[in-house]
């Protein structure tokens, strides 16, 4: 219940971060491009996949934290 708590809490800056940045539509990309590269190999291990989404999320993620200018001024509203 605590968790859910903090998501409640971090909502309204996580909302921002995805919709006024570039991060949101990146996010998208790196799960469509996996959802692709998934149906596309023969044989599929759902925890691969998954764990290579968590990956290049993680690394998007570290990268718009640091991002640039414009980026950073969509957290000042």
């Amino acid at each position: 219940m605590d968790f859910l708590r903090g998501v409640r809490a971090d909502w309204p800056l996580l909302r921002i971060r995805l919709l006024r940045t570039r991060l949101g539509l990146w996010l998208v990309l790196v799960v469509a491009a996996l959802l692709w590269l998934g149906r596309a190999a023969p044989t599929v291990d759902p925890v691969t996949v998954m764990l290579q989404a968590g990956a290049l999320g993680a690394v998007l993620c570290v990268g718009y934290l640091a991002g640039s200018g414009s980026d950073r001024a969509a957290l000042l509203l």
